[in-house]
């Protein structure tokens, strides 16, 4: 009797999976195996949906045991941690675009990095990212260039970024009340209070200018100051 490797079993289970097509492999899925057990783990949509991978899993030979962890999710549960685990999964199935594309995940919306050899790689990973359920929109921040370099393209040393930015806002002399800067792979986010539209503008324009950030996520909120009536 032949026994499957661990790694063959995470490969059998997700071509079954594949096959049978009532599980999204691109949405938030993981199959592991250790000692012939395999772990379900993620989200699903459905009670359905996570029987059936289940099932699927089960037909497998040469598995010994089933962990079926599986969550069944509404729609909004899922945190852009998971959406960003997800859409890396499914670029990590794309031979032209691993290695080379990744994102950033903020209420939803992703945001690509990296590197693309044409149009048509970025419309391919725009395309897979957008597949995702739950993922609300795609945004490309992906630099097209006919040589990629062979290690990995993506911004690496987010920590200097942060104080790039913060040095660049700084210099606007624009005040961000509770003033939040994060990076993830170049992509900054930007959350806090300015006094005025004016302000929030200057501020935009000061993190984009920044060398190495691709993109940048605006939450800052606009307080409007309001004057108290005579007598009151």
């Amino acid at each position: 009797m032949s026994y499957l490797t661990d790694e063959e079993l995470i490969g059998a289970v997700t071509q079954a999976l594949a096959r049978d097509g009532r599980v999204n492999l691109a949405d938030v899925i993981h199959i592991s195996a250790g000692n012939g057990v395999v772990l379900l783990s993620g989200t699903v949509w459905s009670a359905e949906q996570k029987q059936a991978a289940e099932d699927v899993t089960r037909r497998v030979p040469g598995i010994a045991e089933i962990q079926n962890d599986l969550t069944v999710a509404l729609e909004g549960e899922i945190s852009d941690a998971e959406l960003r685990n997800a859409v890396l999964n499914a670029l990590a199935q794309q031979p032209e675009l691993v290695q080379k594309v990744g994102c950033s995940v903020d209420d939803g919306i992703v945001t690509l990095v990296g590197h693309v050899r044409d149009a048509a790689e970025e419309q391919k990973a725009i395309a897979v990212a957008g597949a995702i359920h739950g993922i609300k929109q795609v945004i490309s921040a992906l630099e097209i260039a006919e040589r990629v370099p062979n290690e990995s393209a993506l911004p690496v040393d987010d920590a200097t970024l942060v104080g790039k930015v913060a040095a660049a806002l700084d210099a606007t002399g624009v005040i961000i009340q509770d003033r939040v800067i994060e990076v993830d792979q170049g992509v900054a986010t930007l959350r806090g209070t300015v006094r005025s539209e004016r302000e929030r503008q200057r501020a935009m324009e000061a993190v984009e200018s920044v060398d190495g950030i691709r993109a940048v996520h605006d939450h800052l909120v606009v307080k409007t100051a309001t004057r108290r009536l005579a007598g009151q």
